[in-house]
């Protein structure tokens, strides 16, 4: 599972709380993702959550080989 890191490991079907998903600045956010991607990731999802006057970018990955999803977010911008 380490391979998910600093993004946070899920299965599909499970849920987490807003709050126990990681949020980076959003240049370490297109950082991580884009050292993920390298190591084999699939991008599933990348969308803007609007709440408020905030914005955050959520990105979702596909670690095949760990039978795995990852999500990490933005801090609002």
């Amino acid at each position: 599972m380490k391979i998910v890191a600093p993004f946070s490991p899920l299965v599909n079907g499970s849920r987490i709380n807003w709050s126990e998903i990681p949020s980076f600045d959003i240049t370490e956010l297109v950082q991580s993702t884009s050292d993920l991607l390298d190591k084999g990731a699939r991008l599933c999802s990348w969308f803007v959550l609007t709440e408020g006057q905030d914005h955050s970018i959520v990105c979702v990955l596909a670690m095949d080989t760990e039978s795995l999803l990852a999500i990490a977010r933005s801090e609002p911008v």
